[in-house]
Formats: structure tokens, C-alpha cells, sequence
């Protein structure tokens, strides 16, 4: 509901009637459908507002709670690091649990986007009428842009965040020693293909050390490998 005055009259001690306005702030509850009265039964065919709501709040509670305990279990239950290698709980892996986790983070990031659309409205209303003290709240066409507005700047944030992160990762594998298999200036290659060669290289300098040769054929690194 937006910012409005509600008139009502009142009769004082001295039988004169009067007219107190009260300022009705913009509530929360002013966005969903109230329940239906006899003046205004539900339309057929429709599904009601507060039930999409209250069965979003629950996916969204159930996923919280889901996400904890993975957390929990990645976090405490397995070992750290590279010890996790071989260790099971009831049948997954440690990479296992990690992808619930991250599933479970992506569906309550889609259930939390799913309710601010819903309550987009009042998000407007709210930021327009108590934060900027404006008079009017922005027409839908306005709010759209907005909101579709904010979604991309957010996607972009994102995209800009993780493509920094796959740039400067550094691998474990990759030492001064193995320069000849060094990433050249704007090639990507996947991790494993780099830990592929730099074990070929780490092949080829122990064979030459035990044979006292510089190179041996690919065929004989490989077979050291």
C-alpha cells in the first residue's frame, strides 16, 4: 500500500464531529492478497498470492537448512585439503558433497531471486517513499527497468569476478623449472592438460639423469609416465 491518509471521524464530548487523518505506513503484508471475503470472493482459476509465497518461504527454509549441513559436513566432517582423497560418506565422495553444496547455494539463490520479484513492488515503494522521499511510486514499466537493471549489473559483477579468478589461479604443478610448457600470453588451457605436461617434463628430466642424455623420444617419456 502506498503512503495515504485515512480519514476518520470521531465525535468529541461536545457532540461536534471531527476528522483525524492518519498516515498509514507502506507495510509489507500491503503487497500480498489479503483473505477473500464475501465482497470480494477469489477469482476461479487463480492462485493465490500469499500461498505462492508461503510455499517459496518454505523451499527457501528447506534449502537453508539443507545447505548448512552439507557445509557443515565439507567444512568439519571430511579432512582438509588433499587428504580427502579416497574418503566416503554414505557413498559420495568429498567433490561429491562439494557439488550438493553448490547445488543447493544455486537453488537458493534462484528461490531468493524468485521472492524479491514477487515483493519488487514494495522494494520500490519502500526505497521510493521512505528512502528518496519522493511522492510517487515509479509505474511498472519504470520498475521493470530497474529491476531488470539490477539483475544485469549483478550477472556482470559476477562474470567479471569468476573470469578474474580463472585468470590468476595458480597451479601447484607449474615451477620455474618447467618453463617450456609456461602458458603463452592469452592461451588458456585446463588445469589437468598443464599437470599432464609438467609431469612429462618431470619424466624426461629423470630419464635423462639416469641415462645422461639431454632428450629422450616422446615414445620413451611416455613410457616412463
Amino acid at each position: 500500500m502506498d503512503d495515504q491518509t485515512a480519514t476518520i471521524e470521531t465525535t468529541n464530548s461536545s457532540g461536534l464531529t471531527g476528522r483525524n487523518k492518519l498516515r498509514t505506513p507502506i507495510l509489507h503484508d500491503d503487497m500480498h492478497d489479503h483473505p477473500h471475503t464475501a465482497a470480494s470472493p477469489p477469482k476461479a482459476g487463480r492462485v493465490s498470492r500469499t500461498l505462492v509465497n508461503f510455499w517459496l518461504d518454505v523451499v527457501l527454509g528447506a534449502a537453508f537448512v539443507l545447505l548448512s549441513v552439507a557445509a557443515v559436513i565439507v567444512q568439519f566432517v571430511f579432512p582438509p585439503g588433499t587428504a580427502t582423497k579416497g574418503w566416503f560418506l554414505w557413498g559420495m565422495s568429498y567433490g561429491q558433497w562439494c557439488s550438493i553444496q553448490f547445488a543447493l547455494i544455486a537453488l537458493l539463490g534462484i528461490g531468493v531471486l524468485v521472492h524479491v520479484m514477487l515483493h519488487w513492488t514494495w522494494v520500490c515503494g519502500v526505497l521510493s517513499k521512505r528512502i528518496l522521499n519522493q511522492s510517487e511510486i515509479p509505474d511498472d514499466g519504470i520498475r521493470t527497468v530497474y529491476g531488470v537493471g539490477l539483475l544485469i549489473a549483478l550477472l556482470l559483477f559476477g562474470a567479471v569476478v569468476v573470469g578474474v579468478a580463472q585468470m590468476t589461479i595458480v597451479s601447484p604443478n607449474v615451477s620455474s623449472a618447467d618453463t617450456r610448457f609456461e602458458l603463452p600470453l592469452g592461451e588458456k588451457l585446463s588445469r589437468p592438460l598443464v599437470a599432464h605436461r609438467n609431469a612429462q617434463a618431470r619424466c624426461a628430466r629423470l630419464a635423462s639423469q639416469r641415462t645422461g642424455l639431454d632428450r629422450r623420444t616422446p615414445q620413451r617419456v611416455s613410457d616412463c609416465c
